[in-house]
């Protein structure tokens, strides 16, 4: 218990500046963009860059910000505007590239080693397992919100990843309630990769075997798909 009230006391009193990587490195790199500046240039930004960066700060004449470009805004305009695409959106997912290695935790598993984990290995997600391998869930960064945001509920960090994750979704009803983890399988297409992620405001989804078995077998991110956008756009 002691080490539980001293771990929330140090997460309460932290500043931005105590946690914030400053000054700018490599490590942090700071990519900002100019009101006028064409959309394409945020598109190969958030797809291209090494660092993987998913936002970008807009900045007025004089060097304030003034807006923030996501990722998330992207793909929803990319849902929008989906039919531009043309015969790109019958692309199978087998054929996107994105991450084979995905990283799990087991839903029993505390939630606190689940970030802990998501730290070290520097992801923002990691998908959920049962206790016989199939996907059930998703943990991300946005999840700390179970938490609130004054930590008031801090000690739920050490309860299951399961636990974590129900409570937060009953604090924090998701804009489109979902009757289960969001996955695809090789043979759904791009169209229904970019639809789940803007219906569902999610980051990535998860390629599973089959829809029985459900093993995830690789990951695709926003990131990716914006590269992937660009690459076949680029080299028809």
């Amino acid at each position: 218990m002691e080490k539980l009230f001293e771990a929330e006391g140090r997460f309460v009193q932290s500043r931005v500046m105590d946690i914030a990587i400053y000054p700018i490195k490599k490590t942090s790199p700071h990519h900002p963009l100019t009101a006028g500046c064409c959309l394409l240039t945020a598109w190969e930004l958030l797809a291209n860059t090494p660092e993987n960066i998913h936002r970008l700060p807009v900045l007025d004449t004089a060097g304030n910000i003034i807006d923030v470009i996501t990722q998330s805004m992207l793909i929803d305009f990319l849902w929008q505007n989906i039919e531009r695409l043309g015969k790109y959106t019958s692309l199978k997912v087998a054929e996107i590239q994105g991450t084979n290695h995905v990283l799990t935790v087991q839903e029993d598993t505390k939630a606190i080693v689940a970030f802990r984990q998501m730290a070290n290995a520097g992801v923002q997600g990691l998908a959920v397992l049962n206790n016989d391998g199939k996907l059930v869930d998703n943990i991300s960064l946005r999840d700390l919100k179970g938490i609130h945001p004054d930590a008031k509920v801090f000690w739920r960090l050490w309860n299951t990843v399961k636990v974590f994750k129900e409570k937060a979704m009953t604090d924090f009803p998701a804009p489109t309630k979902l009757s289960g983890p969001v996955f695809v399988t090789n043979d759904d297409t791009l169209m229904t990769v970019v639809e789940k992620m803007a219906l569902f405001h999610i980051h990535r989804v998860y390629v599973v075997d089959d829809k029985v078995s459900m093993n995830p077998q690789r990951v695709i991110s926003q990131t990716d798909v914006l590269r992937e956008v660009l690459r076949r756009v680029r080299n028809p």
